[in-house]
């Protein structure tokens, strides 16, 4: 045993046995550290590509979904407009159809619901986030946490002070059926003439507006945490073949 050893030469003063001695356990210390280390890094990089995957499926799946609302709310804020050009504006001989009737009583919808990352959110609640190497990934993934419930706040209190059309003018326009697409009857001539319903349909598309600006946004960032993703990934897989 090298303690037993080292104290036989520490009461035969023998320096020379000392030292050797100590350097075979200072080296063996450190050569048991520097193991540990590579471990302890493998260990790391291994989780890190885990959670990065694991993150980029999610944002995968997400931009598919955020894509899909954002088209149909921009159908839906397309035909609303068109409605309000030949109800206000310069357009007033044009026809107007049943479609452009129904996207009045259907200002009252926002596409739009709030689905966090929950990887993201895992990793953050679990003080794995370090792993990632990325400071700039890190960074956003943090700052899209921030502002996507921001934008829920924001869009629910949108959501909540739309008007219903339906309910608030009957006398104007109906629906057949009580179903969001129900075909439906407008008496353009009063909607016209009618103060209170132009105010209330005007404050519908612009707050259908606002939160289609900002689903754009959100989708922007999402879009970034993509692009730095796949980035990490490309590096890891290139690392791996090295």
């Amino acid at each position: 045993m090298i303690i037993t050893r080292l104290a036989r030469s520490i009461r035969n003063q023998n320096w020379s046995q000392i030292i050797t001695e100590i350097l075979i356990v200072v080296i063996g210390i450190f050569l048991g550290l520097q193991v540990q280390a590579f471990y302890d890094d493998r260990q790391n990089v291994e989780q890190e590509k885990d959670i990065l995957l694991s993150l980029s499926t999610e944002v995968d799946e997400l931009l598919v979904e955020k894509i899909r609302d954002i088209e149909r709310s921009q159908a839906d804020n397309k035909i609303l407009l068109q409605s309000l050009d030949i109800l206000y504006g310069d357009n007033q001989n044009a026809d107007f159809s049943e479609e452009m009737c129904q996207s009045l009583g259907r200002s009252v919808i926002i596409f739009w619901s709030y689905r966090p990352l929950i990887s993201a959110e895992e990793i953050i609640a679990s003080g794995r986030l370090n792993l990632i190497q990325s400071e700039e990934l890190r960074q956003i993934i943090m700052n899209y946490k921030t502002s996507l419930e921001e934008l829920a706040y924001s869009n629910n209190n949108s959501r909540d002070n739309l008007v219903s059309i339906y309910r608030n003018f009957p006398e104007l326009i109906s629906r057949r059926f009580v179903t969001p697409n129900s075909p439906a009857d407008c008496d353009v001539e009063k909607i016209r003439s009618n103060i209170q319903f132009r105010a209330d349909i005007q404050t519908n598309t612009q707050r259908k507006n606002d939160v289609y600006q900002k689903s754009v946004r959100e989708l922007e960032q999402l879009q970034e945490i993509k692009s730095l993703l796949d980035h990490e990934l490309a590096l890891k897989n290139e690392g791996a073949v090295s």
